[in-house]
Parts: C-alpha cells; sequence; structure tokens
C-alpha cells in the first residue's frame, strides 16, 4: 500500500481545506517525514488517518455508536462547529497492488451535523468509480473494510 495524498477539511486544527501530498515523483522521494513544533497538528494528522481507515475501531469502539460520534464532534474544527451547514472529511488516496494489478482506491470519511445530530458517512472509490460489488479480499491490508463499505449513521449527539 502507498498512501498518495491526504485531505483534511475542518478536522482538529486543520480549518478549511488542507492537502497533504506524498505522491513522489523519482526514487530519492519515497521517504516522506512529517515533522513538526509542538501543538503544529502531527498528532491530528495521524489521528485522521487512524480514524478514516478504521472509524470507531480506532478509538476502541465495537459499534459506531453515540461515544465514537461524541469522540468525533470533539474532533471536528472549533470554529465551524457551531454552523450546522458546515462539515467535516477526511480522505486517504492510495495505492495498492494484488497480484500484478495496481488499484487506486479514495476512501472518504465525512460527517455533517444538522440540527445538532451528528452524521457519518463512508465512501469508497476503487479506480475512479464507485464499485457495485466491492471484493475486500482486494485489499488484504483492510480485511475490517467489510464491515465499512456501505453505510450511512445518524445518531443524536
Amino acid at each position: 500500500m502507498r498512501i498518495k495524498n491526504i485531505q483534511l477539511h475542518n478536522f482538529g486544527s486543520y480549518g478549511g481545506h488542507n492537502k497533504f501530498d506524498f505522491e513522489a515523483t523519482s526514487p530519492e522521494e519515497r521517504v516522506v517525514v512529517i515533522g513538526g513544533k509542538n501543538g503544529a497538528g502531527m498528532t491530528t494528522l495521524f489521528t485522521a488517518v487512524q480514524v478514516c481507515l478504521y472509524g470507531n475501531f480506532a478509538f476502541g469502539f465495537k459499534t459506531a455508536g453515540k461515544r465514537y460520534l461524541s469522540e468525533i464532534y470533539n474532533l471536528i474544527n472549533n470554529q465551524v462547529r457551531i454552523d450546522e451547514n458546515e462539515s467535516a472529511f477526511i480522505e486517504i488516496g492510495f495505492q495498492q497492488v494484488d497480484n500484478t494489478d495496481l488499484f487506486d482506491y479514495v476512501i472518504r470519511r465525512s460527517w455533517s451535523w444538522p440540527q445538532n445530530e451528528i452524521c457519518e458517512s463512508l465512501t469508497v472509490w476503487q479506480n475512479g468509480h464507485q464499485p457495485h460489488y466491492f471484493n475486500v479480499r482486494k485489499i488484504r491490508i483492510f480485511t475490517w473494510f467489510k464491515y465499512f463499505i456501505s453505510f450511512f449513521r445518524c445518531h443524536p449527539s
């Protein structure tokens, strides 16, 4: 698996839209170092990756219930949380090789909070399309993925 990019929108200290591009154009650029001063958002970036890929399991919850969505609500950027018309999302683009086939995936986990009710959705694209049937064995690293391929949940905050 090779992460190509990460996008954060109104997540944690990252207000607005932020994109981190990790694509290497030459073999000398294959190593990515994420560093910064204390409070610069490095931990938020790593938390975002965990949340996007694992959802409620990133926090040790068995289900995406009220406690999980409360944790998510606390991770949404403080300045946009007060506006019901806003939204937040994490999106990760990556490539995965299966045998000799190269697949491009994009995973987007997004949240909205109309009428103080936080809603989460997860969308997966494979090679630019949302697959009608998604073979979870194609992504060996994500065996947990079968639980998240297509869902939409809303719970009162």
